[in-house]
């Protein structure tokens, strides 16, 4: 019965951090802080067992009973939305020499496999609340049970709601402006990547200060229909790409962000009718 509760912890954690994630902006940090709070909290209960003066078994089963399924939904957690980076000491090449920009892009394919993931997980919660409670491994009070099935039947929603937005999308671009004047456009089509996209998979100097300009969604009517990261490089020198299937392309947003200042981020909401981008009405323009 103690796996059966280690198991339900285990993956509620994860469930929980994944919602927090998805919610939020796909803000990562947010999660982090409350994996810190739960470690720390259960951390404190461990200290307490110990200088109580437990035995060694004592202590062993408060640690896999508490902080272990936290600690190890954590590594979860990194794995799943790539918060982790190991980075190996490259000799940094000649000539722009500028302050790097940790940011990442979130592509609609993995985004799609990360709320498939997230609607199968609450839904295994779900089942698993409902054996617990029926079967009464664990004492679970009438307010918990309900609250948690209450959060889990939400979650599983909002998976399945986030599934069938992502899927509608036709087109998910990365796009890149290179110049003092966004003279340049390169495109990388992000339609069927699985995972995320960061900075220092795409520049051969990771040293660009590449300025996020910010997303263009496209809309037919009510439904949305392309996703574009705008990114800025404001040089004058070339820049190299390693990662193929960059390409110049037409810059047909220019004059939706040619009078975008550095340092200003922008989200811009468009439709398409008949062939051409317009301004939405509903535009909520910069931050």
């Amino acid at each position: 019965m103690e796996f059966f509760n280690f198991l339900l912890d285990f993956l509620s954690y994860i469930m929980l951090s994944y919602f927090i994630f998805q919610i939020f902006g796909r803000k990562r940090y947010i999660s982090l802080i409350v994996f810190a709070i739960l470690i720390i909290s259960s951390l404190v209960n461990l200290v307490s067992v110990i200088y109580t003066g437990y035995g060694i078994l004592a202590i062993l089963y408060t640690f896999i009973v508490d902080p272990l399924p936290i600690i190890l939904a954590l590594f979860v957690y990194l794995y799943l939305t790539r918060s982790y980076r190991v980075r190996i000491r490259e000799k940094k090449p000649k000539g722009l020499k500028l302050k790097n920009i940790y940011t990442t892009v979130f592509p609609t394919k993995y985004i799609f496999r990360l709320s498939l993931f997230g609607s199968i997980l609450s839904g295994l919660v779900i089942i698993l609340i409902l054996v617990n409670y029926y079967l009464d491994y664990t004492y679970m009070s009438t307010l918990v049970f309900t609250g948690s099935l209450i959060l889990s039947g939400l979650i599983m929603l909002f998976s399945i709601y986030q599934l069938y937005s992502v899927k509608q999308i036709d087109y998910d671009r990365f796009i890149v402006y290179i110049g003092k004047h966004k003279e340049k456009c390169y495109a990388y089509d992000l339609k069927e990547m699985t995972h995320p996209l960061q900075m220092s998979d795409v520049f051969t100097n990771q040293d660009y200060l590449c300025d996020e300009v910010g997303v263009i969604k496209v809309y037919q009517g009510y439904k949305l229909i392309e996703k574009n990261y705008l990114y800025w490089i404001a040089t004058s020198q070339d820049v190299e790409i390693k990662i193929e299937g960059f390409h110049l392309t037409s810059n047909v947003f220019k004059p939706f962000v040619e009078d975008i200042s550095k340092y200003q981020k922008v989200k811009i909401k468009l439709q398409l009718e008949h062939g051409q981008y317009i301004i939405d009405p509903k535009n909520n323009g910069a931050n």
